[in-house]
């Protein structure tokens, strides 16, 4: 075990200390409080960086927020949503075009329909040209776009080769 810190930030004294495995490069943060050893809490955050959780201080809570919201804070999640009046018989054509990177698109989707309907996915299909839905970064304080393209009215689609995926639609 190594000394890592002798400070003393409220009427405790405080002395922390550090259980390091070489095996793994575990480090393992310990403080002493009133003569007994207490393990930490702590998250990796950089190379070389380490910070503990926030608790609440009323209920003791970690304080976390889920996946999703942490994309929003980062300027990576993005959204888009149109609506629609389709005749009864008539086809409303929609494109995605994600981008070729290491970056992958997650689609959330929702559609509400008065009279049966079908709704499917085509992947890898050729495509004319729509009018173009835009895409909105859900952190409006961020500059940053998505390279995702989103069309609607599409003309002349032509379905790949790869899978794809039906759903019917019922009004409830």
């Amino acid at each position: 075990m190594s000394k890592i810190d002798g400070t003393s930030n409220d009427a405790l004294s405080r002395t922390i200390y550090a259980r390091v495995s070489a095996s793994t490069e575990l480090v393992e943060p310990i403080i002493l409080v009133e003569g007994k050893l207490q393990t930490l809490i702590s998250g990796k955050t950089g190379d070389s960086t380490y910070q503990s959780p926030r608790i609440d201080s009323v209920t003791h809570a970690l304080q976390t927020i889920e996946y999703e919201h942490h994309e929003i804070h980062s300027g990576s999640s993005f959204t888009c949503d149109f609506v629609q009046d389709v005749g009864s018989g008539a086809t409303l054509s929609t494109i995605v075009i994600t981008p070729n990177t290491t970056k992958w698109l997650h689609l959330v989707y929702e559609i509400e329909v008065q009279d049966e309907s079908e709704f499917t996915i085509y992947e890898g299909a050729i495509t004319g040209t729509g009018t173009t839905i835009t895409i909105y970064n859900r952190d409006r304080n961020n500059a940053s776009t998505s390279s995702t393209i989103a069309q609607s009215g599409v003309i002349a689609i032509t379905t790949g080769n790869n899978s794809h995926k039906k759903i019917s639609c019922r009004n409830r």
